[in-house]
C-alpha cells in the first residue's frame, strides 16, 4: 500500500510564489543585467579602465550633467504622481455620484 496514494503534494505558499517569480528573475537576468555587465566591461576596456567611470563624479561638467538629470527625473516623477492622485479623486468621485 503507497502511503501518499489518491493524495496530492501539496506545496507551501512561500516555495509557490518563488516558483511564480522565478520567470521573471530569469528574464530580468537575461535582458537587463547580462547588458549592463556588457556595458561596464566594454567600458571598463578603455585606457582608463573602470576610472572613466569616476570621470562622471569627479568632473565639474560631468557632475553637473548628472545632478540635472537626477532633479528633472524627480520632478517628472512629482508631478506625474500629482497628476494621477488628481485625476484617480476625480474618477473616484463622479463614480459615486449616482
Amino acid at each position: 500500500m503507497v502511503p501518499f496514494a489518491g493524495h496530492y503534494l501539496l506545496m507551501s505558499n512561500k516555495s509557490f510564489v518563488w516558483l511564480c517569480l522565478l520567470p521573471l528573475v530569469v528574464v530580468t537576468a537575461a535582458f537587463f543585467l547580462l547588458p549592463m555587465v556588457r556595458l561596464v566591461m566594454t567600458g571598463a576596456e578603455g585606457p582608463l579602465g573602470l576610472a572613466g567611470y569616476m570621470a562622471i563624479l569627479i568632473e565639474p561638467r560631468y557632475r553637473a550633467t548628472l545632478i540635472n538629470t537626477v532633479v528633472l527625473a524627480a520632478a517628472t516623477t512629482i508631478v506625474t504622481l500629482i497628476v494621477a492622485k488628481r485625476l484617480r479623486w476625480r474618477r473616484t468621485s463622479m463614480c459615486c455620484r449616482c
